[in-house]
């Protein structure tokens, strides 16, 4: 219907496709793409696609966590191992093989999390101009009800969470500029960056 307003406008599909014509425009694999381009430059040395089954130990339990199967029913995941990808489609496109889908599988620690935020933030990986893009607002509106009441749908950026303009339903921590964004991971880690105020979450 022409008055249907879209609530939740994400999908990991964006970044699967991404994937795909960055190996395309640079004849490179997406691993490989990803080590020469962002984890060299910003010394990301405990960051891994498949986290060496020595290392995980080191690694937080993704298991607990909660979908709802094509019935409705709540399915709480139990089967998943330490320090490996637990997204349906990354396994299917062959995630344990080293192929990974663009929107699931790499694990990480604080502290190279923390050089990726400073890598951004020095402009080693994008222009700083970049950097203030992805948080531009590019799917969510307000919009009025038929009863008059005003309402919002989800803020996007550049395949990354916004502020939200209901404090409700909220992404990134209200106290944080409007140039902030977030990337939150299924299993309850995220990250967050405002470049406005340079503060890395």
């Amino acid at each position: 219907p022409e008055n249907q307003n879209l609530q939740n406008a994400y999908t990991d599909m964006g970044v699967m496709v991404l994937k795909c014509v960055i190996e395309d425009v640079t004849k490179m694999r997406f691993t490989d793409y990803v080590q020469e381009m962002i984890l060299n430059i910003a010394g990301m040395n405990e960051t891994y696609l498949n986290v060496p089954i020595e290392l995980r130990n080191r690694c937080i339990n993704e298991n607990y966590s909660t979908i709802i199967n094509n019935q409705g029913r709540q399915v709480i995941r139990m089967d998943n191992e330490k320090g490996t990808v637990h997204d349906p489609k990354a396994k299917a496109i062959g995630h344990e093989l080293g192929i990974a889908s663009g929107h699931a599988g790499y694990f990480s620690t604080t502290e190279d999390m923390m050089k990726l935020s400073a890598s951004l933030q020095n402009g080693n990986i994008i222009t700083p101009k970049s950097l203030f893009k992805i948080s531009n607002n590019n799917v969510g509106k307000k919009y009025v009800n038929e009863d008059g009441t005003i309402n919002y749908n989800y803020y996007y950026g550049s395949l990354v969470f916004l502020k939200q303009p209901e404090i409700g339903r909220l992404s990134v921590y209200y106290p944080l500029s409007g140039k902030a964004f977030m990337s939150p991971g299924f299993a309850g880690t995220s990250f967050c960056l405002d470049p406005l105020n340079n503060i890395s979450l």
